[in-house]
């Protein structure tokens, strides 16, 4: 064995040891909530305002104190002097209000490893080599002693996925990290505890070695949530935990991935509740259903001011502010009265809530209780929370979630209890529109590239068409149905595009030297033609000329 494989070995085996004695740190099985808190909260304007000491211990057994980036000596760094300053310490102090509640501290968060981020690379450079892990794990636990937190969260937004700032080595350095972490707090005789966000989206999940995950994190948090977004043309359920339109891209799939596939204990997996709706605005004429048209982004909310996005309160706000609800599912309006609809589906244990021309995807009281029961049947771990402050003013949503006792045992989906006014939502399986393209045929993970269309083409985005996107294979965007090699076509030339629905538009086109020459070539030779039917042999024996020289080398940039 390399002398590497040896020292790695070692490592692992010194880790098993010293953890044996280390005190038990988690909860008991089915009990753990894991509630993330953001720092930016405290910013929303005026009674919208939010900050840790408004937390309720009683809700969770794990407070996600989020984000904090990685500095240049990769020590946590908290941005905000006030977030440093007031919602650190008032996170720390809510272990005085429940005894046995751990805090932890979450480091990345998406906006972290966008392209455009200054610490794009800090997760990639700190795990990159011993040294620089060490001194993450040093610096990190230092932190974590100094501010009284219990353990460190990895919110890495993705190991080895290039989109995403990630690098090849990712996966090992990661597993390092790890295994590293679990000695240096055996070694300290300290349980600090070490968890990680996982995405439901299988390409996003490269970067992780999941059987040395599985041995070394206390838990994992499976992001069940973001399925579909304002990013897509068409409404859909952002969460369902089961697509109405036959597709893959859902919660009970991502399980089953992770349980049946990758083979995590479900004790230590967490099952994510996204307190807060996508928000789309209907294209004109569209009706009010899953798989509509939409025109764009739904309009900003009142508290969370981000256009296509509405958290839980602003929900139930839509909800409550109206007159009497429609319940026709013909119903189009045009315009639109002030009215709202509510409608679930017990499939996709999801809601989704039509105000005007306003359609949002979400759960609701109901589907969040249809969730919690279908997690207690599959027996895993806890849940964790997207997040605390997105819930209404009474805390409805929280209160579901039963962070002091074992979860319940299931109860009939059709009797949840609604905290809504009555009479305005209607529990229904109602089949999902699918356009004449047939999407959601999920060829972008889990899928299996079959469209309802069998003439169409699945592309690796998910989505049915019949369009140089959609059926290419020489460009890789074609993962079922009727792929064909389009090399050939004009759009072979074309930029790659971002995915199966985008236009592809002149402008974009930057062609390479090769293009140029091929393009000249066949300039020179048409007008040649053209000149040898006109009688104009001069003129289309320097045409020739001009394509012989585009002939000659150099053929690339």
């Amino acid at each position: 064995m390399p002398r590497g494989g040896v020292q790695g070995a070692a490592l692992l085996a010194l880790a098993t040891l010293l953890l044996a004695a280390l005190p038990t740190a988690e909860a008991a099985l089915g009990k753990r909530v894991v509630c993330y808190i953001p720092d930016w909260a405290v910013w929303r304007p005026g009674a919208c305002s939010w900050t840790p000491s408004k937390l309720n211990p009683a809700h969770c057994t794990h407070v996600m104190y989020s984000f904090a980036f990685l500095d240049a000596t990769f020590s946590p760094l908290i941005v905000d002097e006030t977030s440093r300053n007031t919602l650190v310490p008032q996170a720390a102090a809510l272990k005085q209000k429940k005894p046995g509640l751990k805090v932890m501290l979450s480091i990345g968060g998406w906006s972290m490893n966008e392209l455009t981020s200054p610490y794009r690379t800090r997760w990639s450079d700190a795990v990159a080599t011993p040294q620089a892990r060490q001194l993450m794990i040093t610096n990190t636990m230092n932190w974590l002693d100094k501010n009284g937190f219990d353990g460190l969260d990895i919110d890495w937004e993705y190991p080895g996925v290039t989109e995403r700032s990630g690098r090849a080595t990712d996966r090992a350095g990661l597993a390092a990290l790890l295994a590293e972490w679990k000695v240096e707090a055996a070694r300290r005789g300290k349980p600090y505890l070490l968890s990680m966000a996982a995405p439901p989206y299988i390409p996003n999940l490269i970067g992780i070695n999941m059987a040395v995950a599985k041995q070394h994190l206390d838990f994992i948090n499976l992001m069940t949530y973001d399925f579909h977004g304002t990013w897509e043309t068409e409404v859909n359920f952002m969460a369902p935990w089961s697509d109405p339109a036959g597709g893959t891209l859902d919660i009970s799939n991502t399980l089953n991935h992770f349980i049946n596939v990758l083979g995590w204990p479900r004790s230590k997996l967490n099952l994510g509740l996204g307190l807060y709706g996508a928000s789309w605005t209907l294209s004109p004429g569209a009706p009010a259903a899953i798989g509509a048209a939409a025109a764009g982004t739904g309009p900003g909310q009142p508290c969370t001011r981000q256009a296509g996005y509405a958290s839980w309160g602003e929900v139930r706000a839509l909800i409550n502010a109206g007159a009497q609800v429609f319940v026709s599912f013909q119903h189009v309006c045009a315009p639109c009265p002030n009215t709202q609809q509510v409608f679930v589906s017990t499939a996709a244990k999801h809601a989704y809530v039509v105000y005007g021309r306003t359609f949002i995807t979400c759960d609701t009281p109901t589907t969040l209780q249809m969730k919690i029961d279908a997690a207690t049947a599959l027996g895993l771990g806890g849940l964790m929370v997207w997040e605390y402050s997105l819930d209404d003013a009474q805390n409805t949503m929280m209160k579901l979630v039963p962070a002091r006792h074992r979860l319940a045992p299931p109860r009939h989906p059709h009797r949840a209890q609604v905290a809504v006014p009555a009479g305005q939502l209607t529990v229904v399986d109602r089949p999902a529109l699918v356009n004449a393209a047939g999407l959601f045929c999920g060829g972008s993970s889990l899928g299996n590239g079959v469209c309802q269309d069998r003439g169409a083409c699945c592309s690796r985005w998910g989505h049915c068409g019949r369009a140089y996107g959609y059926c290419s294979l020489d460009k890789g965007y074609c993962v079922g149905g009727a792929c064909a090699d389009l090399s050939r076509s004009p759009q072979a030339l074309l930029p790659p595009i971002n995915n199966g629905s985008s236009a592809v538009r002149w402008w974009d086109f930057k062609p390479t030297l090769r293009q140029l020459k091929l393009m000249a070539l066949a300039a020179c030779l048409l007008l040649a033609a053209s000149n040898v039917r006109r009688g104009n042999l001069e003129a289309a024996f320097v045409n020739v000329c001009v394509a012989l020289i585009c002939l000659l080398p150099p053929w690339s940039d």
